[in-house]
């Protein structure tokens, strides 16, 4: 007689597997879909209770660096905010820059004024500066965002 129930293995995740679920979930899946598929291409592992303890402890780990990393990140926004940044750069005599300000170039000189170091990406320009004059700049840090002022003097 045919079992009318396919057989399930449960599986956690290592990787985004569409139609399934996200990485580092655990997962009830049709045996054969785990054993020919997800566990061959390296996208899941057979969730043994040991795997499953170890995946929970890596779980914990990843929420506490989480946690940390917002907290220095809420730390930073207030630092920043109302923050002013002067840079100095060449222009011709219209105020036109020779070279646009970048959103690196935002970023070292807030790590030169207020030893804070971002990742460029967290430098949100609309548009690239320019001319010379006074821009607000929006930093951006996960969901927290700041407001600066970029003074662009000529040299």
């Amino acid at each position: 007689m045919r079992n009318e129930y396919p057989m399930r293995m449960k599986v956690i995740l290592i990787k985004d597997v569409g139609g399934v679920g996200q990485r580092g979930v655990v997962k009830e899946v049709a045996d054969g879909y785990a054993i020919n598929s997800l566990i061959p291409r390296g996208l899941a592992v057979q969730a043994t209770p040991a795997k499953i303890a170890e995946h929970e402890k890596q779980r914990k780990q990843e929420e506490a660096r989480a946690t940390l990393r917002d907290e220095e990140w809420t730390r930073l926004i207030k630092t920043l905010s109302g923050a002013k940044i002067t840079i100095m750069a060449r222009a011709n005599e219209k105020g036109h820059l020779y070279q646009s300000l970048s959103s690196e170039m935002i970023a070292e000189e807030i790590d030169k004024t207020y030893n804070v170091v971002l990742p460029k990406e967290a430098v949100s320009l609309e548009q690239p500066i320019k001319t010379v004059g006074i821009t607000q700049v929006e930093i951006q840090l996960g969901t927290k965002k700041a407001l600066i002022t970029v003074e662009l003097k000529t040299s």
